[in-house]
Parts: C-alpha cells; structure tokens; sequence
C-alpha cells in the first residue's frame, strides 16, 4: 500500500523547528531541546524529515563527527508536499497529467491538473 501524505507529528515537529531556527543551521542537541523529546524520537524526526526532502545536513566544521541540520524554506517544503499529495492521485494509462503548484505564503495551495491524451487517442 503505497504511503499517502505527510504524518501530522513530523509536520507539528518541523513547525517548531522552523519557527525556532528558519533558514540558520543546528544541531541535533538544539533539535532535542526545542522539541523535547527522546534522542532516539529525535533521530526518527530529522531523518524522516530529510527523506520528505524539508532539510538538507552537513558535517560541522568544527567537529566532523557531528551534523548540522538546516531546514528548507516553509515554502519550498509546502510545494513538496503538495506535489506529493497530487500524485496519489493516477491517471489511467492512457492519459498523461500535466500538473502545476503554486504556494501562496499564506498557505493556500493552488493547484491545477489538466488531462492530455495520449497520441494514439488523437488519431481515432
């Protein structure tokens, strides 16, 4: 069964962040303590965050046995999953989808998905 949407923790978990840090990098105690959580919570959250594609990580120059984190703008992350969430959604296969996001920062999501046939529909 394939996996639908983002889960309402990790995105309530990446607000937090965000509203922390934005766009400035940290690390993964930072993490633990803005969130409050569990170490091992805190490791499920930031890598399941990456695999979502909302943050990205490096190696702290300072100490190359850590990592920093840095999330991706909320509104980069809002497209994300926009895009997600409409691709659940098939066409059959004898149509291809061609669709178009935009984020409003407000967070109102447009979007719009026009049908194209397939040539082999156009020539009948």
């Amino acid at each position: 069964m394939a996996k639908e949407g983002v889960p309402s923790w990790l995105v309530k978990r990446y607000m937090k962040l965000w509203s922390k840090f934005k766009d400035k990098s940290f690390s993964f105690e930072d993490a633990k303590s803005t969130l409050k959580e569990d170490g091992k919570f805190i490791s499920v959250v930031l890598s399941e965050m990456k695999k979502e594609g909302w943050l990205s990580l490096e190696l702290d120059p300072e100490d190359a046995r850590k990592r920093l984190y840095k999330l991706n703008s909320l509104e980069e992350v809002m497209k994300k999953t926009a895009e997600k969430a409409i691709g659940i959604f098939k066409t059959d296969s004898k149509e291809a989808s061609s669709t178009q996001i935009n984020v409003v920062m407000g967070g109102t999501i447009h979007g719009d998905v026009k049908n194209i046939k397939n040539s082999e529909d156009n020539k009948n």
